[in-house]
């Protein structure tokens, strides 16, 4: 959809960029539908620069091969600046707006307005929210002409379609029937057991195919252990290497899938971008990295230290990503309605629900509890002819 609507403002006359507040999503969004697109804060940094003009002396030296190598990269610099420049003709499309801060989301619009640009805003209310003090994408599209598109189309089987419908809407109890009836949930009688439940399910594809088959949990702290577990059984199954690298705190080993938890600005590679450790020089102590979009990356582990094992990712992490099979690991004191919605929309094939609970009756129980609080963050607004001002609330739980 986004790639016909560029398609169509460019055939108007209009220069269309874009934004996220993450890299990966800012990625994607710029790969899928052709549109130039940056990280929010990067944007917001840019503008605040506010000179986006091309000297015209300098550009007439560069023309004419007259210009130092410091000349030409200050043209350079410029000419790269004007991507970030705002004015009447530019359509600025702001992807996972519901991520947005308030803060940052009043910064935007004083460009927009103040440049006379179109904005898009797009993005899902019901999935997780921003962290800092937010609601203001919800309160917007309350506002303003709002388009809504109601047809699931990432899963294959129309109960999964219907299922992430239902979860959207807040119905926990019928989004969940499917999974029951199928036997997709699994409940154990501890959270090892659990973990251990969902790594033997990961076993039998994950092993061989780690990038179609992700894990995925809330915590930090499950995600490592879940890491830790899938690398030990490649190791063991001989889709790794047995010779480690250490990298800060962590081993690992060629074969490993990893994710870059920092930018790479060196090799343009962003937060949140994932891959297989390729090839490994202990000698020189190198990594060389094939991204999954193709790229390949070659740094040493004293130049660059961001990087984690790859088998599993918080929901945050994969927010806006497609997964042929995924294994959630549900329940805990930070599971909620967002994170449900958002874990149970991210497969294309089939997505495996695994808890914790003295039987499969109070861990579903549990778990539709926990689906049934919300953390979507609300705010009032005051507006007035030229200015407003925003009040925030409090980001807290919702129990219908």
């Amino acid at each position: 959809e986004l790639e016909a609507a560029r398609k169509a403002f460019e055939a108007d006359g209009y220069r269309v960029i874009g934004a996220a507040v993450a890299a990966k999503a800012a990625d994607e969004l710029g790969e899928q539908s052709g549109i130039p697109s940056d990280t929010l804060m990067k944007m917001l940094r840019e503008l605040r620069k506010r000179a986006f003009e091309v000297d015209t002396k300098l550009e007439q030296l560069v023309l004419r091969g007259q210009a130092t190598s410091k000349q030409k990269g200050l043209y350079n610099y410029q000419r790269e600046r004007l991507r970030y420049s705002l004015d009447a003709q530019t359509v600025f499309v702001l992807d996972e707006a519901s991520m947005v801060s308030t803060k940052d989301m009043k910064e935007l619009l004083g460009y927009i307005e103040q440049s006379g640009a179109k904005l898009i805003l797009v993005g899902d209310e019901r999935q997780l929210p921003s962290i800092e003090a937010g609601g203001s994408f919800e309160a917007i599209s309350e506002r303003f002409m709002k388009v809504e598109l109601s047809d699931v189309r990432r899963q294959r089987e129309e109960w999964q379609r219907e299922s992430v419908k239902q979860l959207a809407e807040g119905d926990i109890e019928a989004g969940l029937s499917g999974y029951e009836k199928r036997g997709l949930v699994i409940v154990s009688p501890t959270r090892e057991e659990a973990i251990d439940a969902l790594l033997s399910d990961w076993k039998r594809q994950g092993i061989k195919a780690p990038q179609d088959n992700v894990m995925i949990a809330v915590t930090n702290a499950d995600v490592s252990v879940l890491n830790r577990k899938a690398q030990r059984a490649r190791k063991e199954a001989g889709q790794v290497c047995k010779t480690p690298i250490r990298v800060g705190s962590q081993r690992f080993y060629q074969g490993d899938r990893v994710v870059f938890t920092k930018n790479l600005r060196s090799h343009r590679i962003k937060n949140g971008v994932f891959g297989v450790l390729e090839s490994v020089d202990a000698k020189q102590r190198r990594l060389t990295v094939r991204t999954d979009s193709g790229q390949r990356v070659s740094f040493t582990a004293k130049e660059f230290t961001d990087i984690r094992l790859g088998y599993a990712a918080t929901t945050h992490k994969i927010q806006g990503s497609s997964i042929h099979h995924t294994y959630v690991l549900a329940g805990g004191s930070l599971q909620n309605r967002e994170q449900l919605y958002v874990q149970l929309s991210r497969q294309k094939v089939e997505a495996r629900i695994y808890l914790d609970g003295p039987d499969k009756e109070v861990g579903l129980r549990n778990l539709k509890n926990y689906g049934r609080v919300s953390r979507r963050k609300t705010f009032a607004c005051m507006m007035t002819t030229n200015s407003s001002s925003c009040v925030l609330t409090r980001d807290e739980p919702i129990h219908p």
